[in-house]
């Protein structure tokens, strides 16, 4: 985004004693006074649409400006802000700046002609770093019950082809998130759960076996050993089912397993309610 300035008849009033500029009012831009503090007259700074003034925050420009043309030619005059005495035009960039040769004030009050061209950058990016990337075994598990009650209830948007896809996609992804559960467990050991107690309660528990499977045939299309739920689960069919007058409706999809049809979100509810019962005879929930 490029906005060009001209004729700039005292720009800013800054005092470098403090950490920001004032942005002066149209008083002090038209009678060349400075003015209370809290005075009622309107700033200059609002006003870059309605007219060719704007006032910059000098301690900004350095990092988010870059102004082409000439910089100390275009400082017209520079005074104390206290007494009002002038300075020499290279005061304005002295770091620390001397006090007023009359006065002992630092802060400048710098007048600027500019007829130049200033580019602002488009966009400003902002990283932020979580306070723990990781997240223990009951972070996911609290995770998995939001999404969870998420997944099963009423689905809002229009239904459609895409729609039902998505929501699908959604119950086969919660279905590798529910499973892999078990990594987290195995990981952080609370109360000194191991491998093999968690891996036996997956192979021992139909919820959790069938779970398994659903999630590995998902992540990898295929299952490359013998089934944890004793038989091989296919999907069926995937649609949409409205109920009432109104636009919301609910996800039904078939797993195929052992030779019966069974309902793809009873099936991750029933898992996450054999996790929950584990959990809780493990002691850690």
């Amino acid at each position: 985004m490029e906005v060009r300035l001209a004729a700039f008849d005292r720009l800013l009033s800054l005092n470098r004693t403090s950490s920001r500029a004032r942005p002066i009012c149209q008083a002090e831009l038209t009678h060349s006074r400075s003015c209370a503090p809290a005075c009622p007259h309107p700033a200059v700074a609002n006003s870059v649409l309605g007219g060719a003034f704007m006032v910059v925050y000098v301690s900004y420009i350095s990092k988010y400006l870059h102004v082409r043309g000439p910089r100390v030619a275009d400082v017209t005059r520079v005074s104390c802000n206290s007494c009002g005495h002038t300075l020499d035009p290279t005061w304005a960039r002295l770091t620390p700046r001397p006090p007023c040769p009359e006065c002992g004030e630092r802060g400048v009050a710098i007048s600027m002609a500019i007829a130049s061209e200033i580019s602002f950058a488009s966009s400003l990016r902002v990283a932020m770093v979580p306070a723990q990337a990781e997240r223990s075994w009951l972070q996911r598990w609290r995770s998995l019950e939001q999404e969870m009650h998420s997944i099963s209830g009423p689905i809002s948007p229009p239904m459609s082809g895409t729609a039902i896809n998505t929501a699908n996609q959604r119950l086969q992804s919660f279905f590798i998130q529910a499973y892999h559960l078990k990594d987290s467990l195995i990981a952080d050991s609370p109360n000194g759960i191991d491998r093999e107690t968690v891996e036996n309660a997956i192979s021992t528990d139909s919820r959790l076996a069938l779970l398994a499977d659903l999630a590995n045939l998902d992540k990898h299309r295929e299952l490359s050993r013998a089934p944890r739920s004793r038989d091989r689960p296919s999907l069926g069919q995937v649609k949409g089912v409205k109920e009432g007058a109104g636009d919301e409706w609910i996800l039904a999809v078939e797993i195929l397993h052992m030779g019966r049809s069974l309902d793809g979100l009873t099936i991750a509810s029933d898992a996450m309610a054999a996790w929950e019962q584990m959990l809780k005879s493990w002691g850690v929930l």
